[in-house]
């Protein structure tokens, strides 16, 4: 399978807000394309902020939101990437999602 239909599986899962998903598709991809492993990881954190994190936040707020949760949760994409070894990213992406909704609550 491409590279590009990885992708668009993932992409998929956050749409349908089943961010779990992504954890099935990179045990997809490797045992299948362990060849795309590393760009699967290098690039998953930013589909997740685009695709699943910053759709809970208005489009006017997304540019002051987003960096100030950023600055609470400085290490997140490595929080992801971790979690994504364990088989829990889409659980900790979840959380991380719950937690910037509060925030945006909240500002």
């Amino acid at each position: 399978m491409p590279f590009e239909q990885y992708v668009r599986l993932c992409k998929e899962c956050l749409n349908r807000d089943n961010p779990e998903g992504i954890d099935t598709v990179f045990e997809l991809l490797n045992r299948a394309n362990h060849e795309y492993r590393q760009s699967y990881i290098a690039k998953f954190t930013g589909w997740i902020l685009n695709g699943y994190f910053l759709q809970v936040i208005e489009k006017s707020r997304q540019s002051v939101i987003f960096p100030e949760w950023e600055l609470v949760h400085p290490d997140w994409r490595d929080q992801l990437k971790q979690a994504l070894f364990a088989k829990k990213a889409g659980s900790v992406a979840r959380a991380m999602r719950q937690s910037l909704i509060l925030f945006a609550e909240a500002s």
